[in-house]
């Protein structure tokens, strides 16, 4: 058995004796830096071994604790599509009454300012908001429309 298998062996026994932990508890536990861990935890992810929340930092559980829970990855990657596009939407709906700074739009919709930045920046990307670089104001693109662009 190699180094990294024994690991994630460790790994996912410490998760069945202590329930769902972030990197740095496992780390800590174990006696590593919190990034040896992380590459451990991400690659049971990608074998369907874990399971992570969408906070941050993520909180890392057993595949067979999550199905517990009836829950399945398919459904959790949509509701977060989702949330994404219900997101869009209000800060849509506040850039359409005037000019914002990110601080004001967080302030609004009760979210911190670096969730607001992450979702302001993608919506730029996608040509929806404008920033102006003088004034760091934000605006709803007026030329936006959803007849006039499709999306994927």
């Amino acid at each position: 058995m190699s180094a990294d298998t024994e690991m994630e062996r460790k790994i996912c026994d410490f998760l069945r004796r202590n329930g769902k932990s972030k990197a740095l508890v496992i780390s800590k536990e174990f006696g590593l830096d919190k990034r040896t861990v992380n590459k451990h935890l991400y690659s049971l992810e990608r074998s369907n071994q874990l399971f992570k929340s969408e906070e941050l930092p993520p909180i890392w559980d057993l595949v067979e604790n999550m199905n517990k829970l009836k829950l399945t990855p398919e459904p959790k990657q949509k509701s977060q599509t989702t949330t994404e596009t219900t997101g869009e939407k209000d800060v849509e709906d506040l850039l359409k009454s005037g000019a914002l700074k990110a601080y004001e739009i967080a302030k609004n919709l009760g979210q911190s300012r670096q969730t607001i930045n992450r979702q302001l920046y993608s919506m730029e990307v996608k040509g929806k908001v404008k920033k102006c670089s003088k004034s760091k104001l934000w605006t709803f693109n007026d030329e936006w429309s959803d007849d006039s662009f499709s999306q994927e």
